[in-house]
């Protein structure tokens, strides 16, 4: 059915495909047959058609196995439909073709490249090759997603843990991956591992364009990459914190801002809410890393001056209480009053960080002050992590501290539609426990991550 196959596992069934067709097509009759941009494969029970078009990603029965054996979806070959061409016969039939371009599983590198370790490579994770085939279209199965997964992506797709994905291109004749595993990640070289459950094995974000790199928590750990108890913030930065304990109301409140976990701060006195105290500043600190510049963002800087308007005068000077005191007039011959230029509007006070954040929505604020973390033992994260919502999260805050108006749904904005995702896959949980995560900083900029 298939000629040049992708490698096949050594325990896999060996029994006789369903399909009786065993030729195969040449390069050359393959160009010659009549191009379509799609086909049809109909159940043979149901009689139900299933539509394949090129460039669709679709799981392919192995060569040998039997489909009536039953096999688990990541058991299935996986290839993109690059080409659909089909041999048209006197009688009006057709024998069609598709060119394949096979998606490896880890296994399959690892038989090509002896040095390759597959435990790195996730359940549904497959690398896609510069390998083609030609199939026949009864070995198709079924249309599958394929996501594609950058680990320097600020927001990459959110990919469940049972979602197929791909992060590597394998050139075959050259035995290379590209990019290399680990080439891109943290100061190990270690490749991040979808699989590994263990919390040190966690992989902590930076956003920041001169960085987005992630990095191990056991290798921030050993660095000692976090922020110290000396660690202080001027007395002029607004000192506020949003709890790392879900709220169940849905707009921050101006003590909310101001209240972390007793695990963290036993005593919330006043002078523990001094400007030098580093805990109180970390959710500040986190809000300030924007994945679109290398500098901390100055969020009350992004708060405009707001210009009083005349009615708001005029209900001033009704609420004075004396008259100014009026001023001699100069009396003398051809003395001319000078003409004042009109003096500039009056602008209310700027508005406190605290006061504007308060008004924000408390879970679009909690999403933004999270850690951008992603990890088997971060099970709700799925594969990708929530960094793509704590992206999209702060972006959104920078622009409602500006003025614009907040979204309908701001849920929409971000958590994108159509990729299964809410408020539960952002906030960092590590399995049941409650301890809070080191306050890691980047190794590079130094920044909060």
């Amino acid at each position: 059915m298939t000629r040049g196959r992708p490698p096949q596992a050594a325990n896999a069934k060996k029994t006789k495909a369903k399909s009786k067709r065993t030729e195969t097509v040449s390069d050359e009759k393959f160009a010659t047959l009549k191009p379509f941009g799609s086909f049809v494969v109909s159940d043979p029970e149901t009689k139900e058609g299933y539509k394949f078009m090129k460039e669709d990603n679709a799981a392919i029965l192995p060569h040998g196995r039997d489909p009536e054996a039953g096999l688990d979806e990541e058991q299935y070959w996986i290839g993109k439909i690059k080409d659909i061409r089909a041999e048209i016969h006197d009688d009006g039939s057709n024998t069609v073709w598709a060119r394949v371009q096979w998606f490896y599983s880890g296994t399959d590198v690892a038989s090509v490249v002896k040095s390759f370790d597959e435990s790195a490579i996730g359940k549904y994770e497959k690398v896609f090759s510069d390998h083609f085939d030609y199939v026949g279209p009864e070995a198709f199965n079924a249309v599958v997603p394929m996501a594609k997964f950058n680990e320097n992506d600020p927001e990459p797709p959110f990919i469940a843990w049972d979602r197929f994905f791909r992060r590597y291109n394998f050139e075959y004749k050259t035995r290379t991956l590209k990019p290399k595993p680990g080439s891109s990640s943290c100061t190990c070289k270690l490749p991040y591992n979808p699989n590994d459950t263990d919390p040190s094995s966690l992989m902590h974000f930076c956003p920041r364009p001169s960085c987005r790199k992630a990095y191990h928590h056991n290798c921030l750990l050993a660095a000692k990459s976090k922020e110290s108890s000396t660690t202080l913030i001027s007395p002029s930065s607004p000192q506020i914190t949003v709890s790392n304990s879900p709220r169940k109301h849905k707009r921050a409140t101006r003590s909310s801002l101001n209240s972390i976990s007793v695990k963290s701060i036993p005593d919330a006195s006043e002078q523990n809410l001094a400007p030098d105290n580093p805990t109180f500043s970390r959710s500040f600190r986190l809000l300030a890393c924007s994945p679109d510049t290398d500098d901390n963002v100055d969020l009350q800087s992004l708060i405009p001056l707001t210009v009083q308007s005349p009615a708001k005068l005029d209900d001033e000077a009704e609420e004075s209480d004396a008259p100014p005191p009026l001023k001699k007039k100069r009396k003398g011959r051809g003395f001319t009053a000078k003409k004042r230029a009109p003096a500039a509007p009056p602008r209310w006070p700027t508005r406190t960080l605290a006061d504007t954040l308060g008004e924000l929505p408390f879970d679009l604020l909690h999403v933004a002050e999270q850690p951008l973390v992603r990890g088997a033992a971060f099970a709700n994260g799925g594969v990708s992590g929530n960094i793509a919502f704590v992206t999209r999260a702060r972006r959104l805050v920078y622009k409602l501290l500006q003025g614009e108006p907040l979204p309908a749904r701001w849920e929409d904005v971000v958590f994108v539609e159509g990729q299964g995702a809410d408020l539960k896959n952002a906030i960092v949980k590590i399995g049941a426990s409650r301890k809070v995560l080191p306050p890691f900083v980047c190794p590079s900029c130094k920044s909060a991550i």
